[in-house]
């Protein structure tokens, strides 16, 4: 069950490799970046060109994009498909519960419903063997304004945390800058064990 923690108001994404759920989906529209943005980025393991295409038909929650470049790792050449921008379908598979709970919480933080909001999650990678589970939890920490190809961007700025079980090699965190206006994330620096790895928007456009 989601916790949510006030009221008043994104492996891994932009990651570049890459509130019930019927609220989830009925913002889901606004949440995703409109189609036909061509978003030039970094991360730890190269360079990333992610083509927007908006919204899935059959999935308010779930944007749309395309990848190239060596830092895309799996989704090179491919279409990805994650939750609000953030969780990445192809690369995690997500208990019912999970999923639902990571809609409504990643959704209520992005709208402003939410200032905080934790939930447990239980997820594995496809194909293998491997399966964690513990406490997902996301907060709005504050507003800032940064550069984007030499455009500056009004943002707001996220924590997002993992906190597993004991011997976890998961633990870790994850500050973000997502910008509203286009819904996306736009930088994010990863502390602790999580495998995500800092990543950067360098150019969007069209704009």
């Amino acid at each position: 069950m989601t916790k949510v923690i006030g009221t008043n108001v994104l492996v891994a994404a932009l990651v570049l490799s890459c509130a019930s759920a019927p609220v989830a989906h009925a913002q889901g529209p606004q949440w995703c970046p409109p189609a036909g943005l061509v978003i030039k980025g970094q991360n730890g393991t190269g360079d990333v060109t992610r083509t927007t295409k908006g919204t899935d038909p059959t999935d308010s929650a779930v944007c749309v994009s395309d990848y190239t470049g060596t830092g895309t790792g799996l989704l090179y050449g491919k279409t990805g498909r994650s939750i609000y921008g953030w969780y990445p379908l192809q690369n995690f598979a997500m208990t019912a519960e999970t999923e639902k709970a990571a809609r409504a919480g990643l959704g209520a933080i992005l709208s402003g419903q939410s200032q905080e909001v934790s939930f447990e999650m239980t997820n594995s990678i496809p194909g293998t063997r491997y399966m964690w589970s513990g406490t997902e939890s996301w907060k709005r920490t504050g507003q800032a304004t940064i550069s984007i190809g030499g455009r500056p961007t009004n943002v707001i700025t996220l924590r997002e945390a993992f906190k597993g079980g004991a011997n976890s090699s998961y633990d870790g965190s994850n500050d973000l800058w997502y910008d509203p206006a286009l819904h996306i994330f736009v930088k994010g620096e990863t502390h602790g064990g999580r495998p995500t790895g800092n990543f950067e928007v360098l150019s969007v456009s069209p704009l």
